[in-house]
């Protein structure tokens, strides 16, 4: 919610609590924002982990501009192969249709890799066999940019955003 722009809200939301009520704040992050906002809001706060602290110790990022939209398949398809030597490749993209698309486009363009999508309008049951595909055989997955909170996905090596 913070990246979206509810601070304020969430403040006031916390300012109005009774201060002999307990208050639970619960995040799947805990970046640097969200640690000086419980900070902030919470008397003791305490924090409790489940699985890893951190995430990839050797991150790579690339920034990649392009000049207009049409320049960008040809830079996928220019790179995909090589993405896709070095393990499982994950591309967010901003819309259901835009998934959808990508993933026909892939497809097409590399038959013997089967590419699966995931964005809001499939249904649970679609949503749990694509990344059932992609956790165990898939080696691409195309996927909303919501859908990028909250996916564990083990042996990602390449993710385009």
């Amino acid at each position: 919610m913070l990246s979206q722009g509810f601070e304020p809200q969430v403040r006031t939301i916390a300012n109005q609590i009774r201060p002999d009520r307990q208050t639970v704040f619960f995040s799947a992050t805990f970046n640097k924002k969200l640690r000086q906002l419980a900070r902030d809001i919470l008397r003791k706060p305490r924090e409790i982990r489940v699985g890893f602290l951190g995430s990839h110790d050797q991150i790579t990022q690339e920034l990649v501009p392009f000049n207009h939209d049409s320049e960008k398949w040809s830079w996928l398809t220019s790179k995909l192969s090589s993405f896709v030597e070095n393990g499982k490749v994950l591309i967010f993209v901003s819309t259901k249709n835009g998934c959808e698309t990508l993933a026909n486009n892939i497809n097409m363009y590399l038959p013997h890799n089967q590419c699966v999508c995931l964005h809001g309008d499939k249904i649970q049951s679609e949503r749990s066999e694509a990344l059932k595909q992609f956790k165990n055989k898939s080696m691409i997955l195309v996927a909303t940019d919501v859908a990028s909170r909250g996916l564990h996905i083990p042996n990602v090596n390449t993710v385009v955003c």
